[in-house]
Protein backbone atom coordinates (compact mmCIF):
# COMPACT_ATOMS: atom_id res chain seq x y z
CA UNK A 1 0.00 0.00 0.00
CA UNK A 2 3.27 2.36 0.45
CA UNK A 3 1.60 4.52 3.46
CA UNK A 4 3.37 5.39 6.26
CA UNK A 5 1.83 5.64 10.11
CA UNK A 6 2.21 8.44 12.03
CA UNK A 7 5.39 8.88 14.23
CA UNK A 8 3.56 8.72 17.55
CA UNK A 9 1.34 5.70 16.37
CA UNK A 10 0.98 2.76 18.67
CA UNK A 11 0.02 -0.98 18.70
CA UNK A 12 0.73 -1.61 14.61
CA UNK A 13 -0.45 -4.74 12.99
CA UNK A 14 -0.67 -5.76 9.46
CA UNK A 15 -1.33 -8.52 7.33
CA UNK A 16 -1.57 -9.65 3.41
CA UNK A 17 -3.74 -11.84 1.90
CA UNK A 18 -2.90 -13.53 -1.15
CA UNK A 19 -6.09 -14.41 -3.10
CA UNK A 20 -6.95 -15.94 -6.38
CA UNK A 21 -7.28 -12.81 -8.39
CA UNK A 22 -5.96 -10.50 -5.83
CA UNK A 23 -3.86 -9.23 -2.78
CA UNK A 24 -5.50 -7.22 0.21
CA UNK A 25 -3.11 -5.45 2.42
CA UNK A 26 -4.60 -4.53 5.91
CA UNK A 27 -3.00 -2.23 8.43
CA UNK A 28 -4.46 -0.75 11.57
CA UNK A 29 -2.63 1.14 14.41
CA UNK A 30 -3.45 3.92 17.15
CA UNK A 31 -2.86 6.99 17.26
CA UNK A 32 -4.01 11.02 18.27
CA UNK A 33 -7.32 11.26 16.02
CA UNK A 34 -5.57 14.25 14.47
CA UNK A 35 -2.47 12.21 12.95
CA UNK A 36 -5.34 9.28 12.08
CA UNK A 37 -7.45 12.14 10.67
CA UNK A 38 -4.32 13.21 8.67
CA UNK A 39 -3.12 9.97 7.65
CA UNK A 40 -6.52 9.11 6.06
CA UNK A 41 -6.11 12.97 4.29
CA UNK A 42 -2.98 12.02 2.18
CA UNK A 43 -4.10 9.01 0.86
CA UNK A 44 -6.46 11.38 -1.08
CA UNK A 45 -9.90 9.96 -0.26
CA UNK A 46 -12.57 11.18 -2.74
CA UNK A 47 -14.74 12.35 -0.18
CA UNK A 48 -14.09 13.32 3.54
CA UNK A 49 -14.43 10.94 6.34
CA UNK A 50 -18.27 10.28 6.88
CA UNK A 51 -20.13 8.32 9.51
CA UNK A 52 -22.20 5.27 8.23
CA UNK A 53 -24.41 3.35 10.68
CA UNK A 54 -22.98 0.72 12.20
CA UNK A 55 -24.15 -3.09 10.30
CA UNK A 56 -25.50 -6.37 12.70
CA UNK A 57 -21.73 -8.12 13.32
CA UNK A 58 -24.46 -11.35 13.29
CA UNK A 59 -25.46 -10.91 9.60
CA UNK A 60 -22.41 -8.87 8.13
CA UNK A 61 -20.03 -10.73 6.08
CA UNK A 62 -17.22 -9.30 4.58
CA UNK A 63 -13.65 -10.53 2.66
CA UNK A 64 -10.98 -8.14 4.87
CA UNK A 65 -11.22 -10.53 8.06
CA UNK A 66 -10.22 -7.89 10.34
CA UNK A 67 -10.80 -10.61 12.91
CA UNK A 68 -7.31 -11.98 11.48
CA UNK A 69 -6.07 -9.31 13.31
CA UNK A 70 -7.68 -9.58 16.36
CA UNK A 71 -9.82 -6.63 15.48
CA UNK A 72 -13.70 -6.31 14.93
CA UNK A 73 -14.94 -5.30 11.31
CA UNK A 74 -15.30 -1.50 11.30
CA UNK A 75 -18.10 -1.59 9.57
CA UNK A 76 -20.00 -2.93 13.01
CA UNK A 77 -18.76 -0.99 15.54
CA UNK A 78 -19.94 2.43 16.78
CA UNK A 79 -17.73 6.02 15.92
CA UNK A 80 -16.32 4.98 12.87
CA UNK A 81 -15.72 7.70 10.20
CA UNK A 82 -15.04 5.91 6.39
CA UNK A 83 -13.14 7.21 3.31
CA UNK A 84 -12.86 5.78 -0.01
CA UNK A 85 -9.21 6.20 -2.38
CA UNK A 86 -8.92 4.84 -5.83
CA UNK A 87 -5.01 5.60 -6.66
CA UNK A 88 -5.80 5.11 -10.41
CA UNK A 89 -8.56 7.27 -10.49
CA UNK A 90 -6.73 10.20 -9.07
CA UNK A 91 -3.20 9.56 -10.39
CA UNK A 92 -1.31 8.82 -7.19
CA UNK A 93 2.00 7.95 -8.38
CA UNK A 94 2.75 6.82 -4.73
CA UNK A 95 0.41 3.81 -5.63
CA UNK A 96 0.45 3.07 -9.21
CA UNK A 97 -0.82 -0.89 -8.41
CA UNK A 98 -3.10 -0.32 -5.66
CA UNK A 99 -6.93 -0.80 -7.03
CA UNK A 100 -8.75 0.85 -3.79
CA UNK A 101 -8.50 1.54 -0.55
CA UNK A 102 -10.96 1.74 1.98
CA UNK A 103 -9.97 3.62 5.23
CA UNK A 104 -11.99 4.07 9.08
CA UNK A 105 -11.48 5.94 11.94
CA UNK A 106 -12.74 5.33 15.05
CA UNK A 107 -12.49 7.49 18.21
CA UNK A 108 -11.94 5.77 21.07
CA UNK A 109 -11.30 8.30 23.57
CA UNK A 110 -9.00 10.86 25.15
CA UNK A 111 -8.39 12.31 21.88
CA UNK A 112 -7.50 8.84 20.47
CA UNK A 113 -8.18 6.60 17.36
CA UNK A 114 -7.81 3.35 15.93
CA UNK A 115 -7.41 3.68 12.03
CA UNK A 116 -7.43 0.78 9.78
CA UNK A 117 -7.51 0.86 6.40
Amino acid sequence: MRVRTPAGAADVTGAVRHGFQDITYLIAFMAPTVDAETFVTDLRPEDALRIDAPRDPKTYTTATLWAHLGLPEPETEQKVRTASVCPPCIKDERRPAVQSITAFVQEIGHGRSRARC
